[in-house]
């Protein structure tokens, strides 16, 4: 994504500081860039939300043991299913 936004747009000055997951969504922390950039951000960590972290299906923030994720129902299943195994 820098570097297509790089070649596009001709500015090197824009810097991807930090990129990480946060409360079941993305973050994504930057330095410059101007407002398409900023929209283009915005838009991706919306849709983070609604977007399994395993499958990229249709997905929804879930908690489970202290973490929060967003999972479709297949995965959410399963990964439970594994829990439930472990103990």
């Amino acid at each position: 994504m820098v570097d297509n936004y790089q070649k596009t747009t001709g500015d090197k000055n824009t810097k991807f500081i930090q990129i990480k997951e946060k409360f079941g969504g993305l973050r994504l922390y930057h330095a410059g860039g101007d407002e398409r950039l900023r929209k283009a951000i915005m838009l991706l960590e919306h849709l983070s939300y609604t977007t399994c972290e395993e499958c990229s299906a249709l997905g929804r923030v879930r908690t489970n043991n202290y973490w929060i994720r967003t999972l479709c129902e297949e995965c959410h299943f399963e990964r439970q299913r594994k829990i439930n195994e472990e103990v």
